[in-house]
């Protein structure tokens, strides 16, 4: 895993600064992981660069490796989520510092407890997305 590469492409995601329109509309509940949406858009970075790596890795069967390349489509698709609630929420702090803190953190944890608090993660995002869409099939059938 290139740390310098994650770090930088952490940076990169983390500059987006809401506008104070947006922020009135700031989601009020996070999901219980260090660093709420923030440590969830981190985590699923992680995790969709852990998956790239194993679907180029030409020692896994062809099977792992296109199972790998769905899992990282998916990661990045809840990564995606909480990047749009970040959006939605004002700087409190600098999120690129905060995204650091919360990656490096992060990468002490045991592999058990990673997966753990991805799964909390990928569990509040589907929750969320699901409420959202059903949200929106009731406005759309009035």
């Amino acid at each position: 895993m290139n740390k310098p590469a994650i770090a930088a492409t952490l940076a990169v995601l983390l500059s987006i600064s809401p506008s104070p329109a947006i922020a009135q509309n700031a989601p009020t509940e996070t999901p219980a992981v260090s660093g709420g949406d923030l440590g969830c858009a981190v985590r699923f970075m992680f995790m969709g660069m852990t998956l790239d790596k194993a679907a180029q890795d030409t020692t896994k069967s062809e099977s792992a490796r296109t199972e790998a390349r769905i899992a990282a489509a998916d990661a990045r698709r809840d990564q995606a989520y909480f990047l749009a609630r970040l959006e939605l929420t004002p700087t409190k702090t600098d999120r690129a510092e905060e995204g650091l803190a919360i990656f490096s953190g992060f990468l002490k944890l045991s592999t058990d407890e990673m997966i753990k608090e991805i799964d909390l993660c990928r569990d509040f995002s589907r929750q969320h997305q699901a409420q959202v869409l059903q949200t929106l099939k009731k406005k759309e059938a009035k």
